[in-house]
């Protein structure tokens, strides 16, 4: 399970139900207990993204290879899963 902090990662939707959604690719805004909110990089709109419906995959400064993180075993507050 993912534990650190999403905002300020680059991520890129890998698996969703929600067609529109794959390969979506931008810096994480912000985030919800249900969402994230997402600057796409080639358009630079903000797009909101449920949790429950994607995978991404995060780009993660401290490690060499992109990290798997499916949306439902994040679905919580940020501050709660940080904290443990």
């Amino acid at each position: 399970m993912f534990t650190g902090m999403l905002i300020g990662k680059m991520a890129r939707i890998v698996e969703s139900s929600d067609l529109t959604l794959l390969n979506r690719f931008g810096l994480i805004l912000d985030e919800t207990k249900n969402t994230l909110i997402m600057s796409e990089d080639s358009t630079r709109r903000l797009i909101t993204i449920p949790k429950a419906v994607v995978k991404i995959s995060i780009q993660d400064s401290g490690r060499g290879s992109p990290v798997l993180v499916r949306g439902l075993d994040i679905l919580s507050r940020p501050e709660e899963r940080i904290k443990g």
